[in-house]
Order: structure tokens, then C-alpha cells, then sequence
């Protein structure tokens, strides 16, 4: 018995082996980013030199700011799963609440 799926299968495999040989025909371009590259050009002028300091200076507080963000949230799992009996907080139609979270952010 022939499977329905098989004309997509042999479209799918031709499709990669198409994209696959033209991954291979391209080349660096001069005066273009290179093949496979991941970071700027290395600078040459000052500002090409503040550029790139800028760059890697707010890569640098990125990741800080995620691995500090990564930790508090893995952080607070770890400490409030149910295997350790914390409970929920019930906040399921608590006008407090709700008017809490909309009078503060719209009075800013």
C-alpha cells in the first residue's frame, strides 16, 4: 500500500538537497559580511572603534540582565513547587487587585 505522504517526502527531500547545494555556491562578497559570520567587521576608523565598544558593552548588560532575571525566576520555582507544600495565592477576582494593577501603571 502506497502512503499519501510519500510525493511530500520526495518534495521535502529535494527541496533540502536544493538548499543545501546552493549553501554551498555561496561566497564571501568583498566588501560584505562573510560567510558564517557572527560579529561586526573589525573596526578601523575611531567611530567604527565606539561602535563596536558599544556593541559589545550593551551585549554585556543584556546578558547580565538576563542571567539576573533567569536566576530570580529559577530561584522562585525552586522554592514554590508544590512538592514543597506552597500554596497559590487565590487572586481569581479580587477588585483590589484589579484596581491596583490599572490605576498604577496608568498614573505614571
Amino acid at each position: 500500500m502506497k502512503s499519501r505522504f510519500s510525493p511530500l517526502v520526495s518534495l521535502g527531500t529535494a527541496a533540502a538537497a536544493w538548499v543545501a547545494s546552493a549553501a554551498h555556491a555561496v561566497q564571501d562578497l568583498p566588501g560584505g559580511p562573510a560567510v558564517k559570520q557572527l560579529n561586526l567587521h573589525p573596526p578601523v576608523t575611531r567611530i567604527a572603534q565606539e561602535q563596536h565598544f558599544l556593541h559589545w558593552m550593551m551585549l554585556s548588560i543584556c546578558v547580565v540582565i538576563f542571567v539576573g532575571v533567569f536566576a530570580v525566576m529559577f530561584y522562585s520555582i525552586w522554592k514554590h513547587r508544590k512538592s514543597q507544600g506552597a500554596k497559590a495565592a487565590n487572586f481569581h477576582e479580587s477588585a483590589t487587585v484589579e484596581v491596583i494593577w490599572t490605576v498604577i501603571p496608568s498614573s505614571s
